[in-house]
């Protein structure tokens, strides 16, 4: 049966290699990028509605198509980005850069529920 790797044959492997199935680690950083990416897309348009402006030049310029093409491209970006980054999770630049996203939607986050609760 093809596509059932998971791990690694011989020491020394673990870096700088492919696997045919991502980690489970990986997955829930996945997982919790698109959410936080569809929560930062909600929060961003109850700002909008509220007197607030999108700070992002290039996704104002994207916003002004409507609501739905904002939220479907930031998804589909946000989703095409992180999953090549868990594709590539053994090698240890993407999997920063996935922790990394994972932190940054955090703080994005946080920034949206001051902004909204004040």
């Amino acid at each position: 049966m093809h596509g059932r790797r998971k791990g690694f044959r011989r020491a020394g492997e673990a870096s700088h290699a492919y696997v045919d199935c991502p980690s489970r680690r990986a997955v829930v950083l996945l997982f919790f990028v698109l959410g936080a990416s569809a929560l930062d897309a909600l929060c961003t348009l109850l700002f909008i509605q509220s007197g607030g402006q999108e700070a992002n030049p290039f996704m104002v310029l994207v916003l002004s198509y409507g609501q739905m093409p904002f939220v479907g491209f930031k998804l589909a970006l946000t989703g095409i980005s992180a999953w090549l980054l868990v594709a590539h999770q053994y090698f240890p630049m993407a999997y920063r850069g996935l922790l990394g996203l994972a932190g940054g939607y955090m703080v994005l986050l946080l920034i949206h529920a001051i902004i909204l609760l004040s």
